[in-house]
């Protein structure tokens, strides 16, 4: 029998075995800095998550990956308790390379990122409000997190970080839409733009959508 998880009024509720399917758009930039070099179309990609452990007393919450017609494989663990991203690793060879860690029992957002699927991850509210908080990555970078409710059912999940260092400004954005009762986001992005000096720039972006 599929073992049920904990219930929470805003936790995704999933089963073992669980499926669904997630599409991607990467921006990849241009190599060259001209005016006339035209600018890539965004790289898309399905990728198909399956809830493969979902028993607290064997260990963290596992989520595995696959990429539809590619050979992308990755593992997410979570925290069985919290509901906190606790890893993420790459399956290569039939083995775990671990990519991702988040020691803190908190919000995840990547910092540099550049990953062809979206690891940002929220610490999910108590309850149906609004809230502003900040918090520190594991390497030390402050971020500021905000959940909007919008009605009982549907909220958003932002994060900001901007670093400042040797007369470069990095900023990186993460949204998620999220609707109480379907097992993942609806929508996500994940984005970041440099100043160096006094010219601005892209330096990566991907969109993510749930599809039916």
């Amino acid at each position: 029998m599929p073992q049920e998880q904990h219930s929470h009024p805003i936790f995704p509720q999933w089963q073992e075995g669980q499926k669904w399917r997630v599409e991607y758009l990467r921006n990849v930039p241009a190599t060259e800095k001209s005016s006339r070099v035209q600018i890539p179309p965004p790289q898309r990609a399905v990728w198909q998550y399956e809830v493969s452990r979902l028993d607290a007393r064997k260990g963290p919450i596992l989520l595995s990956l696959r990429e539809e017609g590619g050979d992308g494989k990755f593992e997410i663990a979570l925290d069985p308790k919290a509901f906190t991203l606790v890893s993420v690793s790459e399956i290569s060879g039939g083995r775990g390379i671990g990519i991702i860690t988040n020691p803190t029992i908190d919000s995840f957002l990547s910092i540099p990122a550049g990953y062809a699927v979206i690891f940002d991850w929220p610490r999910f509210p108590a309850k149906r409000a609004n809230m502003s908080r900040s918090f520190a990555t594991s390497e030390g970078h402050g971020v500021k997190e905000e959940i909007v409710f919008d009605g009982d059912s549907h909220f958003k999940i932002s994060m900001a970080c901007r670093e400042q260092r040797e007369g470069m400004v990095q900023t990186i954005r993460s949204v998620q839409s999220w609707q109480v009762g379907r097992p993942w986001w609806d929508s996500a992005s994940a984005e970041s733009d440099m100043i160096v000096g006094q010219e601005k720039s892209s330096y990566w972006s991907i969109s993510g959508k749930l599809l039916p």
